[in-house]
């Protein structure tokens, strides 16, 4: 899964390749989703996430695993459908 990745820049504008971790942040970005959505899904357990000293890094395959199991369990919408307050 890792082969399919798109390099991000680094912060010195140097492109080293696919990176591996990504900031929670950066994580929300590739779902498309907001950053506290995010932060509640790594808080949750819903997605992995490993701590390195002080910072939280989420392994970019488990974005992957994530939609997996949400494809496999019909958590995820085929389209949305409102229903009445």
């Amino acid at each position: 899964m890792i082969d399919n990745v798109i390099p991000l820049p680094i912060a010195d504008g140097s492109n080293a390749g696919p990176r591996i971790m990504l900031t929670v942040e950066e994580a929300a970005c590739r779902l498309g989703i907001g950053r506290t959505s995010m932060y509640h899904l790594v808080m949750t357990g819903a997605v992995e996430s490993v701590r390195i000293g002080r910072l939280r890094r989420v392994p970019v395959e488990c974005l992957g695993e994530y939609v997996a199991r949400l494809r496999a369990t019909g958590s995820a919408c085929s389209g949305y459908t409102a229903t009445a307050a």
